[in-house]
């Protein structure tokens, strides 16, 4: 069992650090349900002049719907704060790839907005581009027979509930057949929280890393990864303004949260309120959080105790 910092600990910890990146679901909310104590401890935070950047591998909504979500939870935020993984996928492309005029999407409405108000291109998704919907490359005739836009020069893959075949082999004909298209993942998290069973297992779900996977093995190409723990995400967050070795990375994933963490030089927090267990922490040896801690609401719990 590893050991749960302490409120005094935690207290130092804030003294310390002058920002916090927040991964939200598992650390903030689950859906919609807001977690206990963090609409109190972001209140305080923000009273003590602490930076908060939402930080989020979620690619399924842009920066605004982000802030939508914070509100419908009476949480505070700024769409400045806002750091999500769709956010930094468009990022990406407008900063490395400029001559991108066009992206097929994989993955959800608030990515490709990004995508077309950040990196200023035009978006299309896979039903728009297959005639029959999502059963037109069922057969390897339908695969001969389409006609590719070769004016698609990059192949942006988040989260979708939707996928399907078709998705994965118009991504892999386009990678394979367009000259220099460029192939970007949002982030690469195996699985999601589909919640507790009635029998009380925590129960998860194929998260984006298994899209991502499948392409990758039918064309032989890797991903650039715009998310957390990526060097790029990094390299973002201190264009913001902050100073990563006085920030502390709040999450419950070890290979995204705290790994993001390790590679920025911060403080990383893990939180057992989401996907890790105990358990889990005491096997890591590659991704071992500076501190752990039950639940966000423990930091807001400390500073009110030694008011």
């Amino acid at each position: 069992m590893p050991s749960v910092v302490g409120a005094a600990e935690l207290e130092q910890m804030v003294l310390e650090h002058d920002a916090f990146v927040l991964d939200c679901d598992g650390v903030l909310w689950h859906g919609l349900e807001l977690l206990p104590n963090v609409k109190e401890t972001l209140d305080e935070l923000r009273r003590r002049g602490k930076h908060i950047r939402f930080v989020s591998n979620n690619s399924t909504k842009s920066r605004a719907q982000y802030v939508e979500k914070c509100a419908s939870l009476g949480l505070e935020s700024k769409i400045e704060e806002m750091v999500p993984a769709s956010y930094a996928a468009a990022e990406y492309i407008k900063r490395h790839h400029p001559e991108v005029k066009k992206a097929l999407v994989i993955g959800a409405e608030g990515l490709a907005a990004e995508i077309r108000h950040v990196a200023g291109i035009k978006t299309v998704n896979a039903q728009s581009l297959l005639v029959d919907g999502d059963h037109a490359l069922h057969t390897q005739a339908a695969g001969r027979a389409l006609a590719l836009d070769m004016d698609v020069g990059a192949v942006v893959v988040g989260w979708d509930s939707t996928l399907t075949y078709s998705h994965v082999a118009l991504a892999t004909m386009m990678l394979l057949e367009i000259p220099g298209c460029v192939f970007v993942a949002t982030n690469l998290d195996a699985g999601i929280i589909a919640g507790e069973t009635d029998q009380g297992v925590r129960r998860l779900m194929p998260g984006n890393g298994a899209a991502v996977a499948a392409i990758q093995t039918a064309t032989g190409m890797a991903p650039v990864v715009t998310g957390k723990p990526s060097a790029f995400l990094v390299e973002l967050l201190e264009e913001q303004g902050l100073d990563m070795s006085r920030t502390v990375v709040v999450g419950d994933r070890l290979d995204t949260d705290i790994a993001l963490g390790i590679r920025g030089n911060a403080t990383s927090l893990c939180v057992l309120s989401g996907v890790t267990s105990p358990e889990l922490v005491d096997a890591e040896t590659t991704n071992k959080p500076t501190h752990v801690a039950e639940n966000f609401g423990a930091i807001g719990q400390s500073l009110t105790a030694t008011k």
